[in-house]
């Protein structure tokens, strides 16, 4: 028998991550053996969300408890961001009479709640409304998503919806929906990690999280779950039904995975922790002033880079550290620290993990709202003889399961280009005798003789590089970027440009292919001698496209750089949907 509906409802299940308390209230050297009590790590969290909530000074606040769950409920004054425009125009002179509107209060009253429960020690949280944003900064990320290979098998049809991160290229994330619920072998992709999703569960399944279907109910009904940082499940639950479904998530949350969701595992889910891994990053990289495994990327690439006319880092007091008209690199951030606050420790630590960046476009719109500088970058370190990969503030590593597969396909596809690259070092006479960077490669071919070649170094299109390098034979047209070192910041890089510029022809094309080929081949004269006719030079790009990926030294095939192996062979996914090639070199052979 159901429960009496004031009793039931719709909940955000949430999980609260004990080691943030710990960290939060520096526990380890306060009150080190308070950490494994459960219920003072509780008190802890339970009155500072308190004091949080109190701090906003709400209309109504009260504390409840009810069969084991403690919460708080509340209400809070909102101004909506609208507020300013609607008052402009009901006061307006050209209305008089509507002046008096101008009187009329423009507010948003919120009402939210907050509930706690613990279990096996673990805290559990429920929220309604504005709840969740007060416990942001103690809850388990991706709790939601962590369940999911646990509950279902990857060829059960049940994945509705997906958002994804993308690890490499521009697009820092991509969302769509299927019609009909496909399984997690359709979706597999190596390149991204997921960051939501809503899968359908049938009555088994459903079972297995503690929900009973009723006697009137189908036996082919399903049950939408959204997991994300929590779980969401869409069903009206009792009290006693939801304290039975989080006993079962307690136990499912020990269970092995029946698959993984990414290539790259949270090393918390490893049992690493991630302030660790951090810490390693701030002592041995950014007090060494080494920056070259660390890039910002903004949470678009393209956006941040190209689509962006001011660059702003602000520190956690409101003053700014850095403005530019140019993308803000981390070595400049920490040069501005040096310059104008106290380069240590402690200072570097405040920088990174609580200055924010903030970027414009030319309307003076803000393009990437002010988000924490660890947020927006991507980085790689070594550390306890494994490389881990920093990406928007959450560390990873590579899944062991996979990286003898990627070696074997890596070296199949060395294997496939090989003729042709080497055919195209000597037609072009790309090899190099003698080791240098890549703009002083780049610069030997201003000049070079060979009429089906173009010089295409700085010149941009929309702050975009095509290429470094434009030649051609009969069928083919090749776009090369070139790189110093093939190691993982040099691929990185080198393979964000790649994807870049093929996300932009393809956009280009679509628009207004003539004038853009036009211009470009206007731009690319200015700058170096062209022996083609501006119609054959658009003629040009109806042969088959090839990216080439060159590298300086170190480009081969028995690498043991696993994440430059994986951003070569994931480009060549990317680009072959768009319908380019990849070739990939090495120019100066040691």
């Amino acid at each position: 028998m159901k429960e009496k509906a004031i009793l039931s409802g719709k909940f955000s299940i949430y999980k609260i991550d004990n080691q943030k308390i710990i960290e939060r209230f520096d526990l380890v050297k306060k009150n080190s053996r308070k950490i494994n009590d459960i219920n003072y790590l509780y008190f802890r969290m339970y009155t500072s969300v308190l004091a949080s909530i109190r701090s906003r000074e709400p209309i109504e606040l009260e504390e409840f408890s009810f069969d084991d769950f403690n919460g708080i409920y509340f209400k809070t004054r909102n101004e909506p961001d609208w507020k300013p425009l609607i008052e402009r125009m009901i006061s307006s002179e050209k209305e008089p009479e509507k002046k008096g509107i101008s009187d009329f209060t423009i507010e948003n009253i919120s009402v939210s709640y907050l509930m706690f429960y613990t279990y096996e020690g673990s805290i559990y949280a429920f929220t309604g409304g504005y709840g969740s944003t007060y416990i942001k900064n103690f809850i388990e990320l991706y709790f939601g998503l962590y369940l999911v290979p646990k509950l279902v098998k990857k060829s059960n049809p049940v994945v509705k919806r997906i958002l994804e991160n993308s690890i490499t290229g521009n697009r820092a994330s991509i969302q769509f929906s299927n019609r009909d619920v496909t399984s997690f072998l359709t979706e597999e992709n190596m390149g991204s990690i997921y960051k939501e999703m809503n899968i359908e569960i049938d009555s088994q399944l459903a079972k297995e999280l503690g929900i009973n279907f009723g006697e009137t109910e189908s036996v082919d009904k399903k049950i939408t779950l959204g997991n994300k940082d929590s779980i969401v499940i869409n069903r009206t639950l009792g009290i006693k039904e939801l304290k039975r479904v989080v006993q079962k998530i307690n136990k499912i949350e020990v269970r092995k995975d029946n698959f993984v969701l990414s290539y790259f595992i949270p090393v918390r889910k490893i049992g690493i922790k991630e302030s660790d891994l951090t810490e390693e990053l701030i002592r041995n990289h950014l007090m060494n002033k080494d920056f070259d495994s660390i890039a910002i990327v903004g949470d678009e690439y393209e956006k941040y880079y190209f689509n962006s006319s001011k660059f702003i880092v602000e520190l956690s007091d409101g003053s700014i550290l850095l403005e530019s008209t140019e993308p803000i690199t981390v070595k400049e951030v920490f040069d501005a620290v040096e310059k104008n606050l106290k380069f240590n420790l402690t200072k570097v630590r405040d920088v990174l993990k609580k200055a924010t960046i903030s970027t414009y476009d030319e309307a003076n719109n803000e393009s990437l709202f002010p988000i924490p500088l660890i947020k927006v970058i991507q980085g790689l370190i070594d550390y306890a003889g494994k490389t881990y990969y920093l990406f928007n503030g959450t560390w990873y590593i590579f899944n062991d399961k996979y990286v003898e597969n990627l070696g074997k396909q890596f070296k199949e596809l060395n294997k496939m280009i090989e003729p042709q690259v080497e055919s195209l070092k000597v037609k072009f006479n790309l090899n190099l005798d003698k080791k240098m960077s890549e703009d002083p490669y780049n610069r030997l071919f201003i000049e070079d003789t060979n009429e089906c070649l173009i010089y295409a170094h700085t010149t941009n299109m929309s702050n975009i590089e095509i290429a470094d390098l434009i030649f051609w034979d009969e069928e083919n047209l090749y776009l090369m970027h070139n790189k110093t070192k093939f190691d993982g910041a040099g691929v990185r890089d080198l393979t964000n440009q790649i994807l870049t510029s093929s996300e932009f022809l393809q956009k280009m094309f679509m628009n207004d292919r003539v004038s853009f080929l036009n211009d470009y081949y206007a731009k690319l004269k200015r700058n170096s001698e062209i022996s083609v006719s501006e119609e054959a030079f658009r003629e040009l790009f109806d042969k088959k496209i090839h990216y080439i990926a060159g590298f300086i030294y170190n480009y081969r095939t028995n690498t043991r750089s696993t994440y430059g192996k994986y951003l070569i062979f994931d480009t060549n996914q990317k680009l072959s949907q768009r319908g380019y090639g990849l070739l990939a070199m090495n120019i100066y052979d040691e």
